[in-house]
């Protein structure tokens, strides 16, 4: 059997760069599946203002959440272009093992 030893830094390295990929497509899903959420609450409430009144703030809720999350990737990327430090890219020295 292959032992590969203890994890180390760079897997550590690895781990994070692994999740900051997954965060961002995870938060649109999640998102999403917001709006959809407000959408039902909307067909459901019935005319009831209060209902109402919940369903439009799940609603803004989740759309700023789509604004807040697109406007904080493009500012990283602005900035990556405009210094050309990766900010979206976590490596802590082992460079063989970024991704």
């Amino acid at each position: 059997m292959n032992n590969p030893g203890p994890a180390g830094l760079p897997q550590f390295q690895q781990l994070i760069q692994r999740l900051i990929n997954i965060s961002i497509p995870l938060a649109f899903v999640i998102l999403t599946v917001m709006l959809v959420f407000a959408g039902y609450k909307f067909i459901q409430s019935g005319g009831d203002q209060k209902q109402l009144q919940a369903a439009r703030g799940t609603l803004q809720w989740a759309v700023f959440g789509i604004g807040f999350t697109a406007l904080g990737w493009v500012a990283l990327k602005t900035i990556e272009n405009f210094t050309g430090v990766t900010l979206t890219q976590f490596c802590i020295g082992f460079r063989p093992y970024c991704l």
